[in-house]
């Protein structure tokens, strides 16, 4: 009896276009905000409008498919250079433990055995220590990991936060722009910032007023 043959592995290609259409809801092939929104809520609950602006590489309120590609290359890209530890370029077997490492920042040890960090090891050393995987090979294997679980759950699906954590989504918009030469999530971070300190004023305006009236009243009643 011969054996079933093994499903091939998607491409970066099949891996990207299924992530794309999966948030893409309206199937009009770019997305907005209220469809990032889901992505962000996938991804352990991200600030969906920052995405936004990460994606959105030239500032028309929509991300195309080709912009959607290049932000999540971005992603990978960052996250792959702090693996990279002796930049020669790939992932050698040695920096797997790093990785390992990096893939369980953050995550509930409770919900964790040996066994599962170990396998976490095993799968990546396969996949990516034998070959001393180059960036394009990395790249390929998490959007695999990424379509992969979001594809597994239909309606509402939480990332694993091990695999979100090989998404480098801590960049601010310096870096950012400088990455892919957009600087569409700067302006995002400069307007939160002055919108916060618009705030902030407007706390210590209304505190001041409230002190003056109780101030007032203390003095009437006297």
């Amino acid at each position: 009896m011969s054996e079933a043959k093994a499903e091939p592995k998607p491409t970066k290609e099949q891996s990207l276009k299924a992530i794309f259409e999966w948030i893409d809801s309206d199937k009009d092939g770019s997305l907005v905000l209220s469809e990032m929104k889901k992505f962000a809520d996938a991804l352990n609950k991200q600030d969906a409008a920052r995405l936004f602006a990460m994606a959105d590489l030239n500032n028309d309120s929509k991300v195309s498919k080709d912009e959607f590609q290049k932000f999540v290359e971005g992603l990978i890209k960052s996250t792959f250079a702090k693996i990279d530890a002796n930049k020669n370029g790939k992932i050698d077997k040695s920096e797997i433990s790093s990785m390992v490492l990096m893939m369980i920042e953050g995550v509930d040890f409770s919900k964790l055995s040996s066994g599962y960090i170990e396998g976490l090891r095993e799968e990546a050393e396969k996949e990516l220590g034998t070959k001393e995987a180059n960036f394009e090979q990395f790249e390929t294997w998490v959007l695999e990991l990424l379509s992969g679980s979001l594809l597994k759950c239909k309606g509402s699906v939480e990332v694993p936060k091990h695999l979100t954590n090989l998404l480098a989504f801590n960049l601010d918009g310096k870096d950012w722009s400088k990455l892919l030469g957009s600087k569409t999530l700067a302006a995002h971070e400069e307007k939160k910032k002055a919108d916060a300190e618009m705030e902030a004023k407007i706390k210590a305006a209304m505190d001041l007023a409230f002190a003056a009236e109780n101030a007032a009243k203390d003095a009437e009643q006297k």
